[in-house]
């Protein structure tokens, strides 16, 4: 459910007509932001010029945003976009703040009115971190624990990119002589004079000159002979032949024997960081098994102990340090090699997951588990009891994803881990599967001693529209612990009550408002100022007819707020609806 991955607490809209002044102020913003942040890497903490820089940065922020009342920034990749221009791009396509935070799933970020320095230095903070993410972090977990007030953003699920290689865009006659002198042995005896009289030949010049000529499909398949030829591997080769030697061996030995080669070329793939090698050997034994199984049961056999050895422990930890040292290794084999594997390799994925070092290969490892589908849950399930909480939370995210209702009992026992990172996404878990008993473990949930978790599972209740929450929640309001909770806590609770009871929900804060109180008066004042806020906010059929009995029944020293949310909530229900608000 994306409403519950939203940490903003408002949607924010694309401006209606562009400011080129406001888009040149947030390009100098971050411009300022980017050269504080490589201050902080070159200057130790105390010295005094991040000092300055960062206070800089916090005054120009404040300019702007006394002026602009916010700054939305859109992520695409490895920039940032401003009102839809772009106001900063990362120098590489491999690092970057924007590239990293695109990378984790945030697809945009809002600056508000209010922002005060420690908010601005803890984000510089976790913009400094991204490069040296430990394996138990991502950059979405830094932002949500520290909790801004003022500054937001917002997270979507699917992100790893892939880039393909370009091929060749123009062809001309100096890409061609380069091609053309790479396959052409200069160390050959005689092969300079050789080389030259070729290349100065008639034949050739007509070549060179005359490249124009050639129609698009003609380039279309020199680029692809190019691209063939670019990407030709001896190793695929050597895997080829021998599966084909296997085909031709009668005898069960000498077939055996062959598997046990193909085993050991494995090994010395993984020992190479080969792993296209590695991908095309493993995807060769499982349609050689597949074949066998009709024609040789003692063959097939003997093909599966090698496709489960090729998930063992003993390869599993050998890739989880390929992984870790080579940030390069192509994600795309990876995926393409642990989905072959059989289901005996879940509990190696698991293992996976608690040795590697960065997210998008522990992304990758989480997406290969998904794809194993909910007729294993049991097996990936296991994960959940490992002493781990990073391995623990990932396979939470992957129950999720699953959502099946047979996850609930699993994700039941992770809210109440210990890390509260684990209990968060067994709550975003949990709102993805959406069934009932789903959400009344997340009413259960309710209790739990950290806000921060207090509030995600309200917000997720509320995205759903629960009703079974209305009344445990009316419950906590009436309960004398509530008043212990803080203003910003008691406000989404009783908003949640007029968010998810609709007519009856306003009808139990028309209770609220008008009970009698003789003790802590300026309690109760706060609570019946919320919920009028609350009727404001959530206009139903019957709200506007509370708000103007309370106009006159409600006590006098609460009027004035009844009478200003009555007049704007008449104020909306009569304006007419513009053409963008439809559809």
């Amino acid at each position: 459910m994306e409403e519950i991955r939203k940490q903003a607490d408002q949607y924010f809209p694309e401006p209606e007509k562009k400011d080129t002044q406001k888009i040149k102020a947030a390009a100098d913003l971050i411009g300022l932001l980017v050269r504080a942040l490589k201050t902080m890497f070159l200057y130790p903490q105390n010295n005094p010029i991040p000092q300055d820089f960062k206070k800089n940065l916090f005054s120009k922020f404040n300019n702007f945003l006394e002026h602009y009342d916010e700054l939305i920034l859109r992520l695409d990749q490895n920039q940032f976009l401003c009102d839809g221009d772009s106001v900063y791009q990362d120098p590489s396509i491999e690092e970057g703040i924007a590239i990293v935070l695109h990378r984790d799933g945030v697809r945009q970020l809002a600056f508000s009115k209010g922002l005060t320095e420690i908010e601005l230095y803890n984000f510089l903070d976790i913009l400094k971190r991204l490069n040296r993410i430990s394996s138990e972090d991502d950059s979405v977990t830094l932002l949500w624990e520290q909790d801004f007030s003022h500054i937001h953003y917002l997270v979507v699920d699917n992100y790893i990119e892939n880039y393909q290689p370009k091929l060749l865009e123009t062809p001309t006659a100096e890409n061609l002589e380069k091609l053309y002198y790479s396959e052409i042995n200069l160390a050959e005896a005689g092969a300079g004079s050789e080389t030259q009289n070729i290349l100065s030949s008639p034949e050739m010049s007509v070549i060179f000159n005359n490249l124009d000529t050639f129609d698009p499909d003609e380039l279309d398949e020199i680029n692809k002979l190019l691209e063939s030829d670019n990407s030709y591997s001896g190793a695929d080769e050597v895997v080829l032949i021998l599966f084909e030697i296997m085909a031709q061996e009668q005898e069960l030995n000498e077939y055996h024997d062959t598997v046990a080669l193909l085993e050991k070329a494995l090994d010395s793939f993984f020992n190479l960081g080969n792993i296209s090698s590695a991908c095309l050997l493993v995807k060769k034994l499982k349609e050689e098994e597949q074949a066998q199984k009709l024609s040789s049961k003692t063959k097939a056999d003997r093909l599966k102990t090698a496709l489960e050895r090729a998930g063992d422990k003993e390869r599993i930890h050998k890739l989880a340090r390929l992984l870790n040292e080579n940030k390069s290794v192509d994600m795309k084999l990876i995926k393409q090699y642990l989905e072959i594997l059989p289901t005996s390799a879940i509990s190696g994925l698991i293992y996976l997951l608690g040795e590697l070092n960065h997210f998008a290969a522990r992304k990758v490892v989480c997406e290969v588990l998904e794809s194993f589908g909910a007729t294993h849950l049991d097996l990936i399930a296991n994960g959940t009891f490992d002493s781990r909480w990073f391995v623990v939370r990932n396979i939470v995210w992957v129950l999720g994803n699953l959502k099946t209702p047979k996850a609930c009992e699993y994700l039941k026992r992770t809210l109440r881990h210990s890390d509260s990172r684990v209990r968060r996404e067994s709550i975003v878990s949990l709102a993805k599967v959406g069934t009932s008993q789903a959400y009344d473990y997340l009413i259960a949930i309710l209790t739990d001693p950290e806000r921060k978790i207090r509030s995600l599972a309200l917000k997720a209740l509320v995205a759903g529209k629960v009703k079974n929450a209305l009344n445990p929640l009316w419950e906590m309001v009436s309960d004398k612990k509530f008043r212990e909770r803080g203003p910003e806590e008691k406000k989404d609770v009783i908003e949640a009550i007029a968010a998810i009871g609709e007519e009856e929900g306003s009808l139990l804060l028309k209770k609220l408002i008008r009970k009698r109180n003789w003790f802590q008066k300026s309690y109760w004042r706060e609570l019946k100022q919320m919920a009028v806020k609350a009727l404001e906010r959530y206009p139903n059929a019957i709200s506007l007819e509370i708000l103007k009995e309370l106009s006159t029944k409600a006590p006098r020293n609460l009027r004035p707020v009844v009478n200003s949310s009555l007049k704007k909530t008449e104020a909306r229900q009569t304006s007419p609806v513009r053409e963008e608000e439809i559809g």
